[in-house]
């Protein structure tokens, strides 16, 4: 079991051994471990969605369902649940991290230029939580195929994307690949509009030799043809590694 499981954020009330091999574990008296303590002292948990403290306990698990991504992503356009067509007067609503991998992510050979409008908030990875990378779900990686429709965040957020790959020609971001694809709408422009991405972490581990490392970033790995990025705020705490 210990060679092929990784166990992080571990702690435990229990009387630390005089040889102690696990480098993960934080011991903590039974004090710091409950209530509002457990905060303080226990950093790694997920108080946002799967913890809860308990006054005068040790916190407690209290999944919240259907606001952090799953690390999925749907096959069909069945996953907006009939909450749009695509169309610039009713678009594609998206309401979870799952739906916004499709609309970008998943197979562009669908999408014919279609809109979308985030409805709320979108957390992909709890960036609350100490050292979140590296339990982080990664972003879904399609770097050949091209979005050419048009998303617009609607004055929302997206939260905790995350990647990191080895590859030189990484096109690694929220969208790969971003463009006008005229053989299907000759006049339509793709877009990305009206989005604040909070916390996001874009990592190369590949070692370039004779390719230059390209296509790292928040918002689109390359672009092609007629492609418009309006009103995009990116915070302090976005990396591009």
């Amino acid at each position: 079991l210990h060679k092929y499981v990784t166990f992080t954020n571990i702690y435990t009330s229990a009387a630390k051994p005089t040889f102690d091999k696990y480098d993960d574990i934080t011991y903590l008296d039974a004090e710091q471990m409950q209530g509002e303590n457990a905060k303080t002292y226990m950093p790694g948990l997920s108080y946002r969605f799967y913890w809860e403290t308990v006054n005068g306990g040790y916190p407690v698990v209290n999944v919240r369902d259907g606001d952090l991504w799953d690390g999925t992503y749907g096959t069909s356009y069945e996953i907006f649940n009939n909450k749009g067509d695509g169309s610039k007067e009713n678009p594609y609503l998206i309401e979870n991290g799952a739906q916004l991998a499709f609309a970008v992510s998943y197979n562009r050979t669908l999408n014919d230029g279609s809109y979308y409008k985030l409805a709320n908030d979108i957390i992909l990875n709890d960036t609350e939580v100490e050292n979140w990378e590296a339990t982080a779900k990664p972003w879904i990686w399609n770097n050949h195929l091209r979005f050419n429709g048009t998303l617009d965040g609607d004055g929302h957020t997206i939260e905790g994307l995350y990647m990191s790959t080895d590859s030189v020609n990484g096109r690694c971001a929220l969208i790969a690949y971003i463009g006008k694809d005229s053989s299907k709408d000759p006049n339509k422009v793709a877009e990305v509009k009206n989005i604040t991405f909070k916390s996001a972490s874009i990592n190369s581990t590949a070692t370039a030799t004779n390719e230059k490392l390209q296509g790292y970033a928040v918002v689109a790995g390359q672009t092609s043809g007629e492609t418009l990025f309006e009103n995009l705020y990116i915070d302090e705490n976005c990396t591009v590694n």
